[in-house]
């Protein structure tokens, strides 16, 4: 009798032990995960704010050109090409849905000033007076109001979450 409740014992303390371990393993996997979580969130946010200001950089450059020079038509195809690049990249980047579409509409002014400025472009082959006075105002109707949102949205996503770093925005 007296052995058996000795190694009974010891199998008790044996499990008891074993389930702590295996607790503890498991409750530091869980915790280097949240970590790890926490830092991929960073490092997609940090990426995509990167990705935000190149795109503002491109956007930017376009800003009040001549339409009847050859440059203006690279400028923008340059322009063009990098904030699509950008754009599908940041949209595959962004988990949450409202976050993500509210760039998606930002990018659509981008859009409307892009499709405007063309047909700049096209007008001031035959009339370049009338295309250069519409690149005031096409800057003041569709430029500005893009630039005012992208900026608040950097703001937002970038510069805000760094200020409260506790809070995760995805």
């Amino acid at each position: 009798g007296m052995t058996m409740t000795l190694r009974r014992k010891l199998q008790v303390l044996v499990l008891a032990t074993l389930g702590g371990l295996i607790l503890i393993v498991l409750s530091t996997l869980y915790g280097l995960h949240t970590i790890q979580q926490a830092e991929t969130t960073a490092a997609r946010r940090q990426s995509y704010s990167l990705q935000l200001l190149e795109i503002k950089a491109g956007a930017t450059s376009t800003i009040m050109l001549d339409p009847t020079l050859k440059e203006t038509r690279e400028i923008f195809d340059a322009a063009e090409k990098t904030a699509t690049r950008l754009r599908a990249e940041i949209v595959g980047v962004i988990r949450r849905p409202d976050i993500r579409d509210a760039f998606i509409k930002i990018m659509e002014g981008w859009t409307r000033y892009v499709a405007e400025s063309h047909r700049l472009i096209e007008l001031a082959k035959t009339d370049a007076t009338r295309a250069n006075a519409g690149v005031l105002t096409l800057y003041n109707e569709q430029f500005k109001p893009f630039q005012a949102a992208l900026d608040r949205y950097v703001e937002d996503r970038v510069v805000e979450p760094r200020a409260q770093r506790g809070e995760l925005l995805d």
